[in-house]
């Protein structure tokens, strides 16, 4: 079986806002699609804490059940238990679980 990878340069995350609560860090942020197609669902967005060395502590997700219309957005919440000072982001789409 082989995998193919293909970065969208329309699919983009950003405006992320850390605001710390009782049960973690709660993550806000948007995913924007600035290509001219729709992306099907669902679209899931995946933040990783760094350590100083840039390692990923940890992790948080958020997914939506809805396609993401071409030049359309999606406004996500996600929780991560450990602190978030450094970070990556990543958005993909039409994943199956299996």
């Amino acid at each position: 079986m082989s995998l193919l990878v293909v970065k969208l340069p329309g699919l983009t995350v950003g405006e992320l806002k850390i605001q710390s609560t009782a049960a973690g860090n709660l993550v806000t942020g948007v995913v924007k699609n600035s290509d001219a197609s729709a992306l099907e669902a669902p679209v899931e967005v995946t933040i990783f804490p760094l350590d100083s060395a840039g390692r990923p502590t940890d992790f948080g997700y958020a997914t939506s059940d809805m396609a993401l219309a071409a030049g359309g957005s999606w406004t996500f919440t996600a929780t991560i238990p450990s602190p978030v000072n450094k970070y990556v982001a990543f958005a993909v789409y039409g994943q199956s679980p299996f």
